[in-house]
């Protein structure tokens, strides 16, 4: 079964409560920041995905699958320098 959580258009479960609750079923991650109802496919950091949190939940439950930056190159590497300054322990 497939499921897919864009978040925000995805009804009430967070992006964390996803994570929980699927885990087991996450094999890959396309990846960028956005807010409800019409902002998507933007970098890192600049507007509602908890990155951090997310990031860090991703590790301590040891997240083997790939992350795919849904965005253009230069938008990618803004996230990455975005993870690199705020959340360097998610560069181990």
């Amino acid at each position: 079964m497939l499921y897919h959580l864009l978040a925000g258009y995805s009804g009430e479960m967070s992006v964390i409560e996803f994570v929980e609750t699927y885990f087991d079923r996450i094999v890959e991650l396309h990846f960028h920041d956005g807010k409800y109802p019409k902002i998507d496919h933007k970098p890192l950091g600049e507007y509602d995905l908890p990155v951090r949190e997310l990031l860090l939940k991703l590790l301590e439950k040891d997240f083997k699958g790939p992350l795919v930056y849904e965005l253009n190159f230069e938008e990618a590497i803004q996230s990455m320098e975005y993870i690199r300054i705020n959340i360097p322990e998610a560069l181990k």
